[in-house]
C-alpha cells in the first residue's frame, strides 16, 4: 500500500458529475430531430454574433512544425504563425472542460481500447497486479499453437501444437524475440522470448494440428494491434512470421498466407488472448471507455452547439492564424527532448485511487478515470534540447523554436 503515490509532469481536471446539455437538444428523440432543433435555433431572429480579438504571448519557447519531418517553424507565407486550427483545438478542449460537455471515444477525446499488462514479480502494487495476472492467465491453462490467417477469408485461427521447454546456456547469447524455423522437421520452431539476467530457456513448438482451427475474433486481433505499449515481439509482423508463399509451404495449405508460433488461452471454443512466449501480455477485460463514467451521451452539449458535431453539423466558429505582433526571437536549431506518449497502463496516475483501499486497476469495477489530462506550466528557459544533440530513434529532426508576442489581426474574425 505504501507505494501507491506517484508523480508526473501532468495532472488532471476531474470529470463533472454529469453532462450539461444545451437547450438545442430539447430532449430530442433522434438525430433528425436534433438537426431540426439546431436549424430553428440558428435561423431564429435576434441571435447574437461577434468577434473576439486575441493577443497571445509565448511565455516559453514554442515550436509549431509544418509536418513531422521539418525543422522550420510553420510559415506557409514566409511569416511564422500559429495556425488557427491549433488555436481552435486548444480553445475547444478548455471550453469542453468548463461547460461540463461530454467526453467521447472514437478518437474524439480518447481511444476506447483494451490495455495490456503483465505482472510477474515485485512488491506492493506489483504484487497486487501479479495476483490479477495469475488469475487471468494461469500457467496450466496456457496452450501452445500456431496463429494462421486464411487469406481469402481474412480470418485468423490458432492451430493447437505441443511444446517443450529447454534450458541452454548458449541461449542468453541469442537475440531477444527471435524465431528459428526448423525446416527439415516440418512444423517445428524454436522460440527465444528474450534476454534476462541468468535466463537460459527457450521453447520448441512441434506437432501442430493444422486441421483443428480455433477462431480468433476480429476484436481480439484489433486489441492486439492496438497494444501500443508493447516493447516485445509483434507476432503479426512479417519480421517474425512466415507470410505468403513461405506460410503456405510451411503449413502445406495454399490458402494460408501467415503463420507464426504463439501461446494462447481458449474459452468456449474461441481464443480469448494470445502472445509470444508463455508469459505474454494479456488484455484487461474492461476497456478505457468502461471507466469514463457518466460522460457519454448522444444529447447535444454546449461544445456540440458551438464547435459542431461531425455527424450532425459543422461548427459556427472560425479561428484565424496568429501572426507576429512584434519581434520574433528564434533559438538555435537543436534536437528536442521527447517526452514520449501517454502511458495509461500506469493506473496509479490515470485512475482515481481511494485512500486506504486496494489499488484500482483497469479491471476494477466502477473505477473512474481521473479526468482531462493537462501538463504543468514549465518555467521559462526550461531546457528543451536533448543531451546528446544528435539524431536518435525518436528524435530525428532538429527544430527551431520561437518566442514573442502574436496576435490575431482585426481584419479576421474568430
Amino acid at each position: 500500500m505504501a507505494n501507491r503515490i506517484a508523480t508526473a509532469p501532468y495532472n488532471f481536471v476531474s470529470l463533472p458529475k454529469g453532462v450539461l446539455t444545451s437547450p438545442i437538444d430539447n430532449d430530442a428523440a433522434s438525430d433528425e430531430e436534433r438537426i431540426e432543433n439546431y436549424r430553428q435555433h440558428v435561423l431564429a431572429p435576434n441571435r447574437l454574433s461577434g468577434r473576439i480579438d486575441l493577443t497571445i504571448e509565448t511565455l516559453t519557447s514554442v515550436f509549431v512544425g509544418a509536418d513531422v519531418e521539418t525543422e522550420t517553424f510553420f510559415s506557409p507565407t514566409g511569416v511564422p504563425m500559429i495556425p488557427g486550427s491549433t488555436i481552435r483545438g486548444t480553445i475547444k478542449n478548455l471550453f469542453k472542460i468548463v461547460t461540463c460537455s461530454a467526453m467521447r471515444g472514437d478518437g474524439e477525446d480518447y481511444e476506447d481500447r483494451h490495455l495490456y499488462f503483465r505482472a510477474l514479480g515485485g512488491k506492493d502494487n506489483a504484487a497486487i497486479m501479479r495476483k490479477v495476472y495469475e488469475k487471468r492467465a494461469p500457467k496450466e491453462y496456457t496452450e501452445a499453437g500456431y496463429l494462421i490467417r486464411v487469406e481469402e477469408e481474412q480470418q485468423y485461427y490458432i492451430c493447437p501444437a505441443e511444446y517443450d521447454t529447454v534450458q541452454d546456456a548458449d541461449s542468453v547469447k541469442r537475440n531477444a524475440g527471435c524465431i528459428f524455423w526448423d525446416e527439415p522437421r516440418k512444423g517445428q520452431v524454436t522460440c527465444y522470448t528474450g534476454k534476462m539476467q541468468r535466463k537460459a530457456h527457450y521453447t520448441i513448438h512441434h506437432a501442430p494440428n493444422w486441421q483443428e482451427r480455433i477462431p480468433v475474433p476480429a476484436n481480439i486481433i484489433q486489441d492486439y494491434r492496438d497494444d501500443i505499449s508493447r516493447a516485445g515481439v509483434n507476432i503479426l509482423g512479417s519480421s517474425v512470421a512466415k507470410v505468403d508463399a513461405a506460410a503456405a509451404a510451411f503449413t502445406g495449405d495454399s490458402a494460408i498466407d501467415l503463420v507464426v508460433p504463439c501461446f494462447y488461452q481458449e474459452e468456449n471454443g474461441r481464443v480469448q488472448h494470445f502472445g509470444f512466449g508463455r508469459f505474454y501480455r494479456i488484455p484487461y477485460r474492461q476497456s478505457v471507455g468502461d471507466h469514463v463514467i457518466g460522460m457519454g451521451t448522444v444529447k447535444i452539449d454546449y461544445t456540440d452547439a458551438l464547435f459542431g458535431r461531425k455527424e450532425l453539423w459543422a461548427g459556427r466558429l472560425a479561428f484565424s492564424d496568429a501572426l507576429p505582433a512584434g519581434e520574433v526571437r528564434s533559438e538555435s536549431a537543436a534536437y528536442p527532448k521527447v517526452l514520449g506518449e501517454p502511458k495509461p497502463t500506469s493506473m496509479q496516475l490515470y485512475l482515481e485511487q481511494e485512500n486506504g483501499t486496494q489499488l484500482a486497476h483497469w479491471d476494477t469495477p466502477n473505477a473512474c478515470i481521473r479526468g482531462y489530462k493537462l501538463y504543468w506550466h514549465q518555467k521559462n528557459k526550461t531546457k528543451w534540447q536533448n543531451d546528446v544533440q544528435q539524431a536518435t530513434k525518436v528524435s530525428k529532426t532538429r527544430i527551431t523554436p520561437r518566442s514573442g508576442r502574436l496576435r490575431v489581426p482585426r481584419e479576421y474574425s474568430i
